[in-house]
């Protein structure tokens, strides 16, 4: 029986591994003597704990401006495609309407322009609505224990 063969068997690391920005595995007790020091008290589970909440705290507040941000984009789109379908509709239909592309402005019928709106001003409350389902599925993705602790 070769005994150096079960005397050099490693036990399997079972502690928690976070993910870095990179892909890279990061053991949790590393991050935790980083945050606190060398102290013994780095390595118990109740500030693995409150360190975890806090990272999922900022990264749900990341996510929740990123939404926040391109809610308010489509907001603006819809606006502007109201007020300019408003402004379209007061003309005549024998008025001369432009495009401004870029520095320059083309000549387009009036119908043309006003359907061009009229979708923008759909695909703009389609987006609304998706970004407040999606907001929502944030938080209700969390499980209530993390809502607690948040």
């Amino acid at each position: 029986m070769n005994l150096s063969r079960a005397s050099s068997r490693q036990e399997p690391d079972r502690s928690f591994r976070s993910y870095n920005k990179k892909g890279a595995t990061t053991n949790s007790s590393l991050l935790l003597k980083q945050l606190h020091g060398n102290s013994a008290e780095a390595t118990t589970s109740s500030n693995l704990s409150k360190y975890l909440a806090i990272q999922l705290k900022s990264e749900l507040n990341s996510l929740n401006s990123k939404v926040q941000i391109q809610l308010r984009n489509k907001e603006v789109d819809k606006k502007r495609a109201y007020l300019t379908l408003e402004e379209l509709k007061q003309l005549s239909d024998d008025n001369n309407t432009y495009k401004a592309v870029g520095r320059t402005f083309i000549l387009e019928p009036k119908p043309f322009f006003m359907e061009e709106q009229e979708k923008r001003l759909k695909d703009s409350e389609d987006a609304i609505a998706s970004l407040q389902a999606s907001g929502v599925q944030i938080i209700e993705g969390l499980h209530p224990w993390m809502i607690v602790i948040l």
